[in-house]
């Protein structure tokens, strides 16, 4: 579940009798990301059975089909303008004018297999992802344009998120030791990032052997 950011607005609208109240339901946080499908959900109440849609300056908007919610991608301005906006009788009123910071999304982080950066990794795991750890909110997807990887003096690169050419050089690790990562990702907002990470490896042979083991004990 996502967390939602709710912006409660007190309006007074002169062009409808009640005073609607409106709200405006960001998923992500109260700020816009540009490349990224931000969702808000305008709402407002006493509004007369009046038609509520969302409009904006250095943003695109769109409507989700069957839903209340809307797309917002913002330019490449470092704010963003919505508007929540009435329609009855041929009556348009903008109730509320509403200024946002619009940003990058955040560099995500490399995990290599299961593991996070900075942690212990399984040495025989084959591939790398980027993407954001379950304490940051965001749907987002990026891939892996390329890699190397590092142990001391020597360097292996290849491409995409798939480490197998590192394989042979791996299972020449004798003992514990620490491999640095480096990779350019690109995410859904187009821009080339590059990200590191480290982690504590066993020999490759080690693992073989816990993997057998742990297949033995849960056989029964």
């Amino acid at each position: 579940m996502r967390n939602l950011t709710l912006l409660f607005l007190l309006i007074s609208s002169q062009g409808f009798s009640q005073k609607p109240i409106a709200a405006l339901e960001i998923e992500e946080a109260t700020t816009l990301y540009r490349g990224y499908d931000n969702i808000v959900i305008p709402a407002v109440t006493n509004n007369k059975k009046s038609n509520v849609s969302l409009k904006g300056s250095n943003a695109t908007i769109s409507k989700q089909e069957n839903s209340n919610r809307y797309i917002v991608r913002p330019g490449e301005s470092k704010t963003a303008r919505l508007f929540i906006v009435l329609e009855k009788n041929n009556k348009i009123d903008t109730i509320r004018t509403i200024d946002y910071r619009v940003l990058n999304l955040p560099n995500p982080s490399l995990f290599w297999g299961a593991a996070p950066d900075n942690f212990t990794a399984n040495i025989r795991e084959q591939r790398l992802f980027l993407k954001y750890p379950p304490e940051i909110p965001f749907n987002a997807t990026f891939t892996i344009e390329s890699w190397e990887l590092i142990h001391k003096n020597d360097t292996i690169r290849g491409d995409r998120n798939t480490i197998s050419s590192a394989e042979v050089f791996l299972k020449t690790i004798t003992e514990e030791t620490r491999i640095q990562i480096n990779v350019v990702g690109l995410g859904p907002d187009k821009l080339k990032r590059n990200i590191s990470g480290s982690w504590t490896v066993h020999p490759w042979e080690s693992e073989i052997n816990q993997s057998r083991k742990m297949m033995i004990e849960c056989g029964g």
